[in-house]
């Protein structure tokens, strides 16, 4: 019993040990492994339709990749994992949705009309027969249908004269309005009139009244709440004044832009080549933008050329680059902002802000 006991505990330790080995070549492998990109840009032709840019993004000796292509104005890109295709993206999305929706025709149609019509039970068949069977034929219709015409112009005239009838005997019953009024009675519907009227104009009178009374309260109102409003407005401003200018949000951002620095330098193209033809219709801003390229010393390494063009317009690009970043870069920084106090400080009062 012992040793049987011991056995299953055996195994089970062996199992936990290998799952922990598992689980700690998969965080070495996100923490070390670099996540690597390429990408290569083309254009030779005037205008920017024409440019083609590919990238690709893996990891893991592309076990896991992500690649995306621009080309003609349309985007397609797709996720592989261990090379098998788990996502697509943009163009080939629809291809792929076109593909599979419209892939019935209407043989498909047909022969599925065909196999509903075998499974019908011989009952619904006897039935839609006899049906068929029952109908009357259009000759049989036709004369039915002009022995009623015929017979409708009589029931019409019968059905008028009663009508005829019932109106004169009630109206023989029945005084007319005129003369069943007395003159009083004009009389006193006429001041009822006359009072209602008289009565509905002073109503929005006295209201026309109280509304003209009532500009300066409702005035005193909107000017209470926007005193308000400019108080509150002034100890927001305030606040923020006071937290901007502070020592701590000042160390915070000074921590955050060095390794927001840091993850740049991380992350910036390892190989470059290729050429750059730019050019303007002005020589100033020719000029300026080479400047500004200049401050990139990768833009001056021994395989990748500017050239600035001063006479004419044109934009030529044959540019290719390639890169890395380690997972330990980004934890190493995530956990020194963590850390740092000001940095909690500024989330938590940007934080309380929303």
């Amino acid at each position: 019993m012992v040793h049987i006991l011991l056995t299953i505990l055996k195994i089970t330790g062996i199992v936990l040990l290998a799952l922990l080995v598992l689980l700690l070549l998969l965080l070495a492998s996100i923490l070390f492994a670099p996540v690597r990109y390429s990408g290569r840009i083309r254009k030779q032709e005037k205008g920017f339709e024409k440019m083609e840019i590919r990238g690709r993004v893996s990891w893991l000796l592309r076990a896991v990749s992500l690649s995306g292509v621009y080309e003609n104005g349309q985007f397609c890109g797709s996720l592989r994992i261990f090379g098998i295709s788990v996502r697509t993206f943009g163009q080939a999305e629809r291809k792929a949705a076109s593909g599979v929706d419209g892939g019935r025709t209407p043989e498909v149609k047909d022969s599925e009309r065909s196999e509903a019509a075998g499974r019908m039970s011989p009952e619904e068949k006897s039935s839609r027969q006899s049906e068929g069977t029952d109908r009357t034929p259009p000759e049989e219709e036709g004369e039915k249908a002009s022995e009623g015409a015929d017979r409708i112009p009589e029931a019409k005239d019968s059905k008028v004269s009663e009508a005829a009838e019932r109106f004169s005997d009630i109206s023989s019953d029945q005084p007319s309005a005129g003369t069943g009024e007395l003159p009083w009675e004009k009389a006193v519907r006429f001041l009822e009139g006359i009072a209602k009227g008289t009565g509905a104009f002073f109503r929005f009178l006295f209201r026309l009244i109280g509304k003209i009374f009532g500009i300066p309260r409702r005035a005193a109102k909107a000017a209470e709440r926007l005193r308000k409003k400019l108080r509150k407005l002034k100890v927001s401003c305030t606040q923020w004044k006071r937290f901007l200018t502070s020592e701590r949000f000042r160390e915070g951002m000074k921590l955050l832009l060095e390794e927001t620095g840091r993850i740049l330098r991380e992350i910036r193209p390892r190989k470059i080549k290729g050429d750059l033809v730019f050019g303007f219709d002005d020589p100033a801003l020719t000029g300026q933008v080479l400047g500004a390229v200049s401050l990139f010393p990768a833009a001056f390494a021994g395989e990748f050329r500017v050239t600035p063009v001063f006479e004419q317009e044109i934009l030529r690009m044959n540019l290719d680059l390639a890169g890395r970043i380690y997972g330990i870069t980004l934890v190493r920084v995530f956990w020194r902002l963590f850390r740092d106090r000001n940095i909690r400080f500024i989330y938590r009062k940007l934080a309380a802000a929303k």
